[in-house]
């Protein structure tokens, strides 16, 4: 969980604090979100679970990121791939530079974008963060 705790703290720092946080209900990935909020010194009431964000169709996913953005302007989410991935991909407007070649969303990696809207090339790339700490 250190890198869980590790992008919290970042956010905190960045001020990047996140309005809502998303996450699949999958134990791994709501203890990955937990400690990311406490972290980020964010209560946990933050905290939403959506069954739409483990393995789910893309359209499902979609409109469970497009309710929960409703929240607020700031939307951590947490959840599983290939859909991340494969979601990072499609918002981006420009491809997304990863040390050593083409991007993967690893475990513990952060991703952070401004979004027009949840359509394709809508977002540019703000930040990223590796597990291994290096980020961009």
């Amino acid at each position: 969980m250190c890198q869980a705790r590790h992008v919290g703290v970042w956010l905190s720092a960045n001020d990047a604090l996140p309005d809502a946080a998303l996450s699949s209900p999958a134990l791994r990935a709501l203890q990955t979100v937990q400690e990311v909020v406490q972290a980020a010194g964010l209560d946990a009431e933050v905290i939403r679970t959506d069954t739409r964000l483990y393995f789910d169709t893309r359209t499902n996913l979609m409109a469970a990121l497009a309710e929960a953005a409703s929240v607020g302007s700031r939307l951590l989410v947490v959840g599983h791939n290939p859909r991340l991935e494969e979601l990072v991909l499609e918002i981006a407007a420009e491809p997304v530079p990863h040390p050593g070649g083409n991007w993967c969303m690893k475990t513990g990696a952060m991703i952070r974008f401004d979004v027009t809207g949840l359509a394709p090339g809508a977002g540019r790339l703000l930040d990223y963060i590796l597990p291994d700490g290096r980020g961009g």
